[in-house]
């Protein structure tokens, strides 16, 4: 009867994955044969043992009890020897657990050998803890698009109800490591876009990936995420799910946090992506400007003034010319128009995270979600101080681009609206006033006032 065990260890091979074994792999199901072979007659109960080969058949004859025990006090010293034993560890109806450490080495063996085909096999028989841990661990040293794919697939397979805290853990402890790269932490997200069932998940942990790269100024990077990173689907994902009842509708609240963190740290990296782009064309159009004389003087002062040079002194006459020179040339320079449309852009881009809904990042637990929660803490502690550190650089931001372009332009309208966003800010309803400290508050001043002598001065 206990042959029958055998019988079933050496069809082990038709478990999803294990075709792609060669090699080594192969060779044990030639081993395995060998106790298929085996019986009373050639192997008593009695009989002393010549090899591990013969130590197992005897023990197998002796009852699937006699085999477990086996397994738990072998000691091997090959890696033939490990292969056996994990290969013998998958005999169904077995009635203690195989050794986790046994299953474990030989899990780090098959990933040192890149049999990843093989590996979710041998961890589904460990406990539910130490396969949680086991998976994590492979998820870690799994870095290549093709392989990830296999490992995921196979681990859905085997221990499907427990893919999502793997993954989830895998993507988390990669993030908050010091020690990864952030193209690493960046690719880490991969592992939650292979089902659509993790959407909210990796919006989650997306969200705690923004978070670090904007406390640390890496703007161009987190547009990376949010490009090339993150499915463009996920939140309407997730909003399907909710709206669609059963399981999905119990993540509500969860839900909305992560879509409002997500939209809210996204129009911030939008906003200093438009301000950076008009800062860089502001930069080559002055540049090109001053390359040309900054416009006018080589235009006879009378084409430009007409009548109105009547009465002006010369001094006069030099700084008007200067100015309609460069009135023309904003109507009709490509270059000009260009930063004029960009400028537009970054505008409304600042203001529209300054006027934020509510505050820009201001944050609130969810319902449901306990406020004492170490991990909500650390997330409301990140998003209060992400707040602190962006919302005075939106506000100088924006002041910047009108009061730069008011002078630039010619244009009252740029300059008014640097002085008009003195009461935007005092304003209780936009939140802003509460994350300026005195300082800063004292410096916003000065530069409005700066923007108001020049508007009176056009």
């Amino acid at each position: 009867v206990s042959m029958v065990y055998f019988e079933q260890a050496a069809s082990v091979f038709e478990y999803p994955g294990t075709s792609r074994s060669s090699g080594p792999e192969q060779a044990q199901l030639d081993r395995t044969a060998y106790l298929k072979s085996v019986n009373e007659t050639t192997i008593t109960a009695s009989a002393p043992a010549s090899c591990m080969h013969d130590e197992a058949a005897k023990a197998a004859i002796l009852g699937v009890a006699a085999l477990s025990r086996f397994l738990r006090s072998a000691k091997y010293e090959t890696s033939d020897e490990l292969r056996f034993l994990a290969h013998l560890s998958l005999v169904p109806g077995l009635p203690d657990p195989p050794s986790p450490d046994l299953l474990k080495a030989y899990v780090s063996h098959l990933v040192d050998a890149k049999a990843l085909g093989l590996v979710a096999l041998y961890v589904s028989v460990l406990g539910p803890e130490d396969r949680v841990e086991t998976y994590v661990k492979v998820c870690l040293v799994t870095d290549h698009g093709e392989d990830r794919s296999l490992v995921y697939n196979l681990g859905a397979s085997y221990f499907p109800d427990q893919m999502e805290e793997v993954l989830s853990a895998a993507v988390g402890s990669t993030i908050l490591s010091d020690a990864e790269p952030y193209a690493a932490k960046l690719s880490s997200l991969e592992w939650l876009t292979f089902d659509d069932c993790y959407a909210l998940e990796l919006l989650s942990k997306s969200n705690l990936l923004l978070r670090q790269l904007m406390s640390r100024g890496l703007f161009e990077t987190s547009q990376s995420l949010l490009v090339t990173h993150l499915p463009p689907h996920t939140v309407q994902t997730i909003r399907d799910m909710v709206s669609s009842g059963g399981s999905g509708a119990g993540l509500r609240g969860e839900a909305s946090s992560a879509i409002w963190e997500h939209e809210s740290l996204a129009a911030g990296v939008v906003a200093l992506g438009k301000y950076t782009l008009w800062k860089e064309t502001h930069a080559r159009v002055a540049a090109a400007d001053a390359k040309e004389g900054g416009g006018g003087q080589t235009q006879d002062e009378q084409d430009l003034l007409g009548d109105e040079a009547e009465g002006l002194s010369k001094e006069e006459r030099v700084i008007m010319a200067k100015m309609k020179a460069r009135e023309k040339r904003l109507k009709t320079s490509e270059k000009v128009r260009e930063l004029v449309g960009v400028a537009a852009e970054a505008i409304k881009a600042l203001q529209n995270v300054l006027l934020y809904d509510g505050g820009y990042l201001k944050y609130t637990s969810p319902p449901g979600v306990a406020s004492d929660d170490a991990e909500e803490m650390d997330r409301a502690a990140e998003i209060s101080s992400l707040r602190s550190d962006l919302v005075p650089l939106f506000v100088n931001m924006l002041l910047h681009v009108n009061a730069t372009m008011g002078v630039y332009a010619s244009e009252k309208s740029y300059l008014k609206a640097a002085i008009d966003l003195a009461v935007v800010v005092a304003r209780p309803e936009t939140c802003i006033l509460e994350c300026l400290k005195a300082e800063q508050v004292r410096e916003f001043l000065e530069k409005v006032a700066e923007a108001s002598v020049k508007y009176v001065g056009l």
